[in-house]
């Protein structure tokens, strides 16, 4: 068979991609894959914040729960088994309190009362009515940022004894901004603070309770903080005493 000459030169002269044509080309796909790269990179970057944001949540959920779980299994001396304290330091062994200090330059709330809801970390499944304490202090690698610590113990009848060394409780909280209280009386009023052995509150005990916990932002330390509220109807309360 006999190809012609003109076929043969054909086969043989096609011309490949120029040097412009393939630099076209390297280009578009250089764009392309920036494209995909910030794409990936930004769906990283919110995912990363997705998660950030689930923690700061799961944290506040575990510490309310807690929380709340003593709240609600709080005991308090009812009306006829309560006696008002002869001096300052005569203390009811119920007594339920929460007090403010401002020396930091901000209020930084203390709840102290006794509840049914005792941890035992010893293992040694030891149960009944312990003092629960609720405090800040600075964060153990960070003193920039604050903790919420809880304190259990067991033998309640201390309660009182102000010279007791706070910090070194279990952390319950992480990245605290703040936390505070808000108390309602037996007439639906509200303070911010608290002592059932004080002529302030008649010597009653609050009906509920706010909790109002604020944590910080993990993008940037100026951000708004994470704020979660919730409230607790306390079992059992003691109405105001006329002595």
């Amino acid at each position: 068979m006999r190809i012609s000459r003109n076929v043969i030169h054909t086969l043989f002269n096609d011309k490949g991609f120029t040097l412009l044509e393939v630099l076209i080309a390297i280009g578009i796909f250089s764009i392309i894959m920036t494209i995909v790269l910030v794409s990936f990179s930004g769906a990283m970057s919110n995912a990363e914040g997705v998660q950030k944001t689930i923690t700061v949540y799961e944290s506040a959920k575990g510490a309310m729960d807690r929380m709340v779980m003593d709240l609600e299994s709080a005991r308090v001396a009812m009306a006829n088994t309560y006696n008002k304290p002869a001096e300052a330091e005569d203390y009811d062994p119920l007594r339920f309190v929460c007090t403010k200090d401002y020396t930091s330059g901000s209020s930084v709330s203390t709840l102290r009362f006794v509840s049914q809801a005792h941890v035992d970390l010893t293992g040694a499944d030891e149960k009944g009515l312990a003092e629960i304490t609720y405090y800040l202090t600075p964060d153990p690698s960070d003193e920039t940022r604050k903790v919420l610590r809880r304190r259990d113990i067991l033998d309640w009848e201390i309660f009182g004894e102000e010279d007791q060394e706070l910090g070194s409780d279990p952390i319950l909280c992480e990245r605290v901004h703040n936390i505070e209280y808000l108390f309602y009386d037996q007439d639906g009023d509200t303070s911010e603070s608290w002592d059932s052995d004080s002529e302030e509150t008649e010597f009653a005990t609050p009906m509920a309770v706010d909790i109002i916990l604020e944590l910080e932002a993990f993008d940037e330390e100026d951000a708004t903080p994470f704020r979660f509220e919730t409230t607790v109807n306390l079992p059992f309360y003691r109405e105001e005493q006329e002595w």
